[in-house]
């Protein structure tokens, strides 16, 4: 006679087992199809019964620091045009020092990149790394450190951070890391013009693993909304070969590109707090970071970025009392609303509020200007955090379209969405800032990135809806 199975002792000792098994199963299944749309069970390799899906696991080759966030503040040579290959560097050495033995697992981006270049005013790039090894000196079962290093790339700042996976069960644990570095996306997108794609086209990037004849390669693979005839994969290394459909094509060899000067990395700038007891008579350090929880009592899940603007502004002006609001960008707005609820899971809303200073407008060079000419406050996972940076205040000191300080809008971030009339619940970006040459009339708007209509001006006042700008964003003044 069979003995029954108590269903809940059965989950407790043996059926969470079964389901992790179950998992890996699906994991591996997925890694094997994705971005291959043209693939079948059938076009599936071997079936891997009889051995484990697992890869060997190295041993590490160190300790993981107690550090888990780093960043780098950068000057690019144009921060509307960036080519990954200039981030990848600086990118590649923060997730060394925070995790060595981690290797590269994508990248993708939240904004279209025209020529291979991204502008990195408006919008992200992000990298995925992961690593899975085991500690030496450590008994066995006790040994394994798995995680993700998770890179995001924005105007002037890269940031890294090291996420623990305590399950082992990530794309480190069945596939090979990507090669490092990816050749330059500038080179990636010339090849799949050279294929037939409109050199006009509006593509979005991602690093990922090859289908079909670059089965095996890591490859930009090259996708343009609304057109899956223009659906390319560039192979990683080299950007020389170019498929469609899983089958090489007959094109003529892109004349190499050479990858573009790294991201010039900008003196770090010492952090002090306010909380000394100096005596009197005794010099206190100048305040350079500041970090406090939100309010519990604001309705963190639907923030309007404007709304929030005056907390902000209170926190800029603790770091430098002249500090003048020149830009603000916030990071997967939904309805114009952001959610920084602390619980929020990966791709959380970031909001960015930059100030200048103005007694630092007059000097030129990075290094050379006051240590707070420039403020950084952010907001997300309901903490404000306020910083100082080294660097010119070039919008302050008349660079360009994008220049002066900003008003506050009038139009909240929320009624500046309510004006496109839009149905569309998905996650955007947006931008408040200066328009003056090209919007005369309308100096200070509302930008939608990743909408419908693709980008679209609302006026900071007026909350009008403005028609496309004669001079086509992203152009050189």
């Amino acid at each position: 006679m069979k003995r029954k199975v108590d269903p809940v002792g059965c989950w407790v000792l043996g059926c969470a087992g079964l389901f992790a098994a179950v998992v890996v199963v699906v994991a591996v299944v997925a890694v094997l199809l994705l971005g291959r749309p043209n693939s079948t069970p059938s076009a599936s390799p071997a079936s891997t019964a009889g051995r484990s899906p697992f890869l060997p696991v190295p041993v590490c080759k160190g300790v993981l620091p107690p550090q888990t966030r780093m960043k780098e503040l950068v000057a690019f040579a144009d921060p509307r045009h960036v080519d990954v290959a200039e981030a990848f560097p600086v990118a590649h050495a923060l997730v060394m020092r925070l995790a060595p033995d981690a290797g590269l697992f994508g990248i993708s981006s939240n904004v279209v990149a025209p020529d291979g270049k991204y502008d990195l005013s408006t919008g992200m790039v992000f990298m995925q790394f992961e690593y899975r090894c085991n500690e030496a000196g450590l008994p066995p079962g006790q040994d394994l450190r798995s995680g993700y290093v998770h890179v995001t790339v924005h105007e002037g700042r890269i940031e890294a951070e090291r996420m623990e996976n305590s399950s082992g069960l990530g794309m480190a644990a069945v596939n090979q890391p990507y090669d490092v570095p990816p050749c330059p996306t500038a080179a990636a997108v010339a090849t799949a013009v050279l294929s037939g794609v409109p050199a006009a086209a509006l593509p979005k990037l991602s690093f990922t693993q090859g289908s079909g004849d670059l089965r095996g390669e890591s490859v930009w693979l090259f996708a343009v909304d609304g057109h899956p005839e223009y659906r390319r994969e560039v192979d990683g290394k080299t950007c020389s070969r170019v498929t469609e459909n899983g089958r090489l094509m007959a094109v003529t060899a892109v004349a190499p590109i050479a990858p573009p000067p790294p991201a010039r990395v900008l003196p770090a700038v010492a952090t002090a707090t306010a909380t000394s007891t100096a005596s009197d008579g005794d010099s206190k350090p100048p305040l350079t970071y500041i970090r406090r929880s939100m309010a519990e009592d604001e309705d963190l899940a639907r923030a309007d970025v404007a709304v929030l603007l005056p907390a902000a502004q209170a926190l800029a002006a603790e770091l430098r009392p002249d500090a003048q609001l020149v830009d603000v960008t916030g990071l997967r707005i939904a309805r114009g609303l952001a959610n920084l609820r602390p619980n929020s899971s990966l791709g959380r809303t970031v909001i960015y509020y930059n100030f200048e200073s103005p007694s630092a407008a007059s000097t030129r060079q990075p290094g050379e200007d006051s240590m707070c000419g420039r403020i950084l406050v952010t907001a997300t996972l309901a903490t404000w955090t306020a910083e100082c940076a080294r660097g010119p205040a070039s919008k302050l000191a008349g660079e360009g379209d994008l220049t002066g300080a900003l008003d506050a809008p009038s139009c909240t971030s929320a009624r500046a969405w309510a004006a496109l009339n839009l149905t569309t619940s998905d996650a955007v970006s947006l931008k408040y800032h200066s328009l003056r040459a090209s919007r005369p009339q309308h100096p200070f708007v509302w930008t939608f990135n990743g909408v419908p209509r693709g980008s679209v001006d609302v006026d900071g006042k007026t909350c009008a809806v403005l028609p496309p700008a004669a001079t086509p964003r992203g152009a050189k003044k």
